[in-house]
């Protein structure tokens, strides 16, 4: 459900941008509506992962009335789990996979749930920001080798700039396909200056609560990635949730733009709190 920024550029010059899904792909926090049987954008120009590679991975699929969609997300805990706005605002009701690589096949381990905590500073007016929500489910997981927590960042994390980091997700392969992935697949990229994103996106979408990664050859996430996690991996060899797929230019999802994701740095304390809201503490 990755969100994509409409782009349409006049003979004259001027742009005109509005949302789609969540399609300048603007937000790939504006995460498209799926069809029940077409799953959202996946991963482009990555590989697929190995099974269990990825254990704070969750599939999301998000049902509202007769429609049906797709995103991604993250284990914080033992009932929580992480994704964009744009994907809990999209739903009533949620069935979250746990330790999957065949998204299709890979269902021993089901949450459903309809509790969700959305940023009340949340918006998606053609200007998507703070685009993050927590989803909470009564019955516990357990802790195996495919299923684990995600760290969260320090709340004073600095800009990461030319960090490597990797997104993952069940999301559209290619702009054209019309199913989210079968399996697991992640990229690698490199975290650009937010002001070299800013520019990219016309100085109108970017804001300092975003993290954007290059693009460049073709390589980033697209619809159906919504939601999942950008993670950079630490010296102690264990991944860091820096990132949550936000939204994309609507040129399509192989023309070498950058990825934009909500800065989880930033929502630190929004998310400490929300857990202890929607778990009665």
């Amino acid at each position: 459900m990755w969100r994509l920024l409409l782009l349409s550029v006049a003979v004259s010059g001027a742009l005109a941008l509005s949302p789609l899904q969540s399609q300048v792909h603007l937000p790939l926090s504006a995460a498209r509506p799926i069809p029940q049987n077409i799953p959202a954008l996946r991963i482009v120009g990555g590989n697929e992962a190995a099974p269990g590679q990825f254990p704070h991975q969750v599939g999301i699929w998000i049902y509202k009335h007769k429609s049906k969609f797709f995103c991604g997300g993250s284990i914080l805990n033992q009932n929580t789990v992480i994704t964009a706005a744009h994907c809990a605002e999209a739903g009533d009701s949620f069935e979250i996979v746990f330790g999957a690589h065949h998204i299709r096949k890979d269902t021993s381990v089901v949450r459903e749930t309809t509790k969700k905590l959305v940023h009340p500073k949340y918006q998606d007016d053609g200007h998507i920001s703070n685009d993050i929500a927590l989803l909470h489910f009564d019955v516990p997981i357990d802790y195996t080798e495919t299923i684990q927590p995600i760290r969260l960042p320090s709340k004073s994390q600095g800009s990461l700039w030319h960090a490597e980091v990797t997104a993952s997700g069940w999301g559209l392969l290619h702009t054209d396909a019309d199913s989210v992935a079968d399996t697991l697949h992640f990229v690698k990229s490199r975290i650009v200056t937010n002001l070299y994103c800013k520019v990219r996106y016309f100085l109108n979408y970017v804001r300092d609560t975003n993290v954007c990664i290059s693009g460049w050859w073709a390589k980033g996430t697209c619809e159906g990635d919504s939601g999942g996690p950008l993670v950079v991996y630490e010296k102690d060899g264990k991944p860091t949730l820096v990132g949550l797929t936000s939204f994309g230019i609507s040129l399509g999802c192989e023309v070498s733009w950058p990825s934009v994701f909500t800065r989880v740095s930033s929502y630190v304390d929004w998310i400490e709190a929300g857990i202890k809201e929607l778990s009665g503490q």
